[in-house]
């Protein structure tokens, strides 16, 4: 003190917080497994001429082994020509190049869901803020330290 010419020193032992109220975590990106293929695989068409071939194939098998003799001999005709067309399907499908391998219903809906997440991502972003700007500084003595 510069009353007495003496020093006067005092030590007082405190506590101080910081009480933030719990935030909410965001949504993560979305992954793959999220997203329906906004394109056509390239394999698309040799499955679809499998597919043809294994249609026309069982077609002709089908009539000539598992069909009555006593019913009559038309349903082998039809057999053939369902197994012709369903091959001709198939041989078209994989000469045919796709002009448009992307999937407009697909890209809108991955939009959506996309934007969606970022709509709320920021929802949760402003209900973070104000939590923080709750935060207070709590000093309070310190319990059983001291005179």
């Amino acid at each position: 003190s510069t009353l007495l010419d003496r020093s006067d020193s005092a030590r007082i032992y405190f506590t101080m917080v910081q009480e933030t109220p719990s935030l909410e975590d965001t949504l993560p990106e979305l992954g793959a497994r999220d997203l329906v293929p906004e394109r056509l695989q390239r394999s698309a068409s040799r499955s679809d001429f499998l597919k043809g071939l294994s249609v026309a194939a069982g077609a002709l098998v089908i009539s000539s082994t598992v069909a009555n003799g006593n019913l009559g001999r038309g349903g082998r005709a039809l057999a053939i020509v369902v197994g012709a067309t369903a091959g001709i399907a198939g041989v078209t499908s994989l000469l045919h190049p796709r002009r448009e391998p992307d999937i407009p219903a697909n890209i809108e809906e991955n939009n959506r869901r996309r934007a969606a997440r970022t709509a709320a991502n920021a929802s949760v972003a402003q209900r973070n803020a104000a939590k923080r700007a709750q935060t207070v500084l709590v000093i309070a003595p310190a319990a059983g330290v001291g005179p």
